[in-house]
């Protein structure tokens, strides 16, 4: 018996995310029109303030199995596989899949990219040295989190890391405190007066 959980899926499993899937079409035509505007010249995650600690954390990326869970259109996946890393990412819209290996290929490095879901990841035990997940868990409902952080757990390696990053916008404190302090100045476009 495997201890990977059954990865056949109906499109109706991933109905929920179609959305996500739509924003690709667009962007797969024009990677091959235009595949070198999509040249990944820094980390994505270099706006966000993370490319060094998640670096610090995973250390040397040659050669190192890395799982990105979420990848959408894999920008972070092949700035990985630049810096070395055997990446694997996955993502829940077909389309995003395509989009994600036609980012790699005008990037000219290996990856490989499969549609799947994070709370049943289609991968044996022990299969990778680090997940990494960038703002995919506020999608998903609390069990759903549950079942990710569980997914990661099985696929990593004893002393494998999952690393998770996640936006506050979604969240109720944070919704709460931005409202109470008004940022910017009044005729600015990031203007929004307090509720106080």
């Amino acid at each position: 018996m495997s201890d990977m959980p059954d990865a056949r899926r109906s499109q109706s499993d991933f109905a929920d995310q179609s959305r996500w899937n739509e924003t690709a079409k667009p962007v797969l035509e024009d990677i091959r029109k235009r595949p070198e505007k999509y040249k990944v010249r820094k980390a994505p995650t270099d706006r966000m303030g993370i490319t060094a600690p998640i670096a610090t954390i995973i250390g040397d990326y040659q050669d190192r199995e890395l799982l990105e869970l979420g990848c959408g259109r894999g920008n972070h996946a092949v700035y990985l596989a630049n810096q070395g890393a055997r990446v694997t990412g996955v993502d829940i819209g077909e389309d995003l899949v395509a989009v994600s290996a036609a980012v790699a290929e005008a990037n000219e490095v290996q990856a490989r990219f499969e549609q799947a879901d994070i709370r049943k990841l289609p991968f044996q035990r022990d299969s990778f040295d680090a997940a990494i997940g960038l703002a995919i868990l506020h999608h998903l409902p609390p069990e759903g989190v549950r079942q990710a952080f569980a997914e990661a757990a099985r696929v990593l390696r004893a002393d494998g890391v999952a690393i998770f990053y996640e936006p506050v916008e979604n969240s109720p404190v944070f919704d709460f405190l931005q409202n109470l302090i008004p940022p910017g100045r009044k005729g600015s476009p990031f203007y929004r007066p307090s509720l106080l």
